[in-house]
């Protein structure tokens, strides 16, 4: 297992380089017959910091419900980066969507990354939120290609994505 202090650590010793624990190559190595997925993860993570981990693990479920161990796994990764800013973002909505789908969804983070695919949902209660499109893999695991690990990036994306779809006027947010 790894340590707060360990990434601290290896962050000092070896600036600008992204830092990889043994679970999270472990986890890559799942992956080693799709190049442009792990390149697309070692872009994000390059990016954004953050901690592979498996799909299927308490911390990776904990991260997709939104848990408070998710955002323990967010601030112990994010360090001192600076906040996020969203623009150019498109929507383009569906008919007769399944799964709760209204439509999708895109924009830019930070004037430098492209985000496409998120998916807008509404739940049988009648809320709306995001979902970030992945790859499941023969086992029938998930492999998020990107998706938010802290609160704030959570927060920042949907208020940009369902306030835009609010001001469409198409459907309530």
């Amino acid at each position: 297992m790894f340590e707060k202090r360990w990434l601290k650590e290896a962050r000092q010793k070896h600036p600008g380089k992204v830092i990889y624990f043994p679970p999270e190559v472990d986890e890559l190595a799942r992956l080693k017959d799709d190049p442009a997925t792990l390149k697309l993860l070692h872009r994000i993570k390059k990016e954004f910091g953050g901690w592979i981990v498996p799909s299927n693990s308490p911390k990776a479920n904990a991260i997709q419900k939104g848990g408070a161990d998710a955002m323990n796994v967010a601030e112990e990764t994010r360090g001192s980066r600076p906040g996020l800013s969203v623009s150019e973002v498109k929507i383009r909505l569906v008919d007769g969507g399944t799964d709760g789908l209204i439509g999708w969804a895109s924009c830019v983070v930070n004037g430098a990354l492209y985000l496409n695919n998120i998916a807008i949902r509404r739940t049988r209660e009648g809320s709306i939120f995001l979902t970030y499109p992945g790859k499941r893999s023969k086992r029938d695991q998930n492999y998020f290609f990107f998706n938010p690990i802290s609160r704030e990036a959570k927060q920042t994306l949907d208020t940009a994505i369902l306030g835009k779809l609010q001001g469409m006027g198409s459907c309530e947010a």
